[in-house]
């Protein structure tokens, strides 16, 4: 289900999250006007910010189901998912913005459900959309992501559909009536939140610069991929297809004064050294930024990229 979740308080949660952890890439070509620094996605209280935010309230930087969110819970057994009747599906049915994540009792079931004590793993989201995330040969459960990402200034264009998040074991677990407040997921994902300030105005005959893209290009190989496999044992592994060498985001065309911010998620490889380069499109032509990572980029981080274009020059 397409959804758009305005994240105006945001950046308020990244920044308060109290983490040690701040990575600063070393300096090379153009790379003084972007730095890199890491914040975990959990915060104190919660599991992270998956769901809708409800905006303007007292509690605008918590984080909460939406109706029709749908949760699968697959049971295992030695070291594999046992067959389709064994794999359970709950989607949340209360109202949008009144249980935060962490928590969440309001889940039907879609189809039957067993109420014996067994063996799981949950996942979210479970969706038709990615081939309904199925045991693979009974080993692993793939999920995907969408090949066109899009993030407007300042909001996440369907969130649920790049955020993969998945349990703990859950050991003798009654899945007859799944509550969330029993199980704390784990996000698979790596975010790179894009800050691009300073757009051209327009000069002469040539018209305001507008954003059009960004994209991340690997220059090492087997760094991004857009897809990754969780197996029975709940470890995750990559599938060699998933691996791609560039990500890209849209940004509708943004044009401002404020600076643009975006987000673009991919399955993480990235280790300390591992270059790469951020491409920014504009409506004047592209800028290139080559990185150099200063530490491996986790899984369940957001890592922070600020551009300042009036720093650059255009590529030749």
């Amino acid at each position: 289900m397409k959804r758009i979740i305005l994240l105006a308080g945001v950046i308020a949660l990244f920044m308060g999250c109290t983490n040690q952890e701040k990575v600063m890439d070393q300096p090379s070509d153009k790379s003084t006007v972007i730095a890199v620094q890491a914040t975990p996605i959990i915060s104190i209280s919660e599991d992270g910010p998956f769901r809708d935010m409800v905006v303007g309230t007292a509690v605008s930087n918590k984080f909460y189901w939406s109706n029709g969110d749908q949760v699968g819970v697959f049971e295992i057994n030695g070291g594999n998912f046992k067959g389709n009747g064994n794999h359970f599906v709950f989607e949340y049915r209360g109202v949008t913005g009144s249980e935060l994540i962490s928590a969440g009792s309001n889940f039907v079931a879609i189809g039957s459900t067993n109420s014996a004590a067994k063996d799981y793993l949950a996942f979210c989201p479970y969706s038709d959309a990615i081939g309904r995330q199925k045991a693979l040969d009974q080993k692993s459960v793939h999920f995907a992501l969408p090949d066109v990402q899009a993030s407007d200034n300042n909001t996440i264009d369907n969130f649920g559909a790049t955020d993969f998040m998945y349990s703990d074991l859950l050991l003798n677990f009654s899945v007859g009536a799944f509550n969330k407040s029993a199980v704390v997921f784990k996000h698979a994902m790596t975010w790179l939140q894009f800050t691009v300030s300073n757009l051209h105005p327009a000069t002469g005959e040539k018209q305001a610069e507008v954003l059009q893209s960004i994209t991340i290009k690997a220059v090492d190989p087997n760094i991004f991929y857009k897809g990754v496999l969780l197996d029975a044992t709940d470890v995750l592994s990559t599938d060699p297809n998933d691996a791609v060498t560039s990500i890209a985001l849209t940004t509708n065309s943004y044009s401002g004064t404020a600076p643009y911010l975006g987000w673009l998620a991919f399955y993480s490889n990235v280790k300390a050294g591992n270059a790469y380069d951020v491409i920014i499109t504009t409506s004047w032509g592209t800028y290139t930024i080559h990185k150099n990572a200063s530490s491996t980029y986790l899984p369940n981080y957001t890592y922070t990229l600020s551009v300042n274009l009036s720093s650059l020059s255009l590529d030749k």
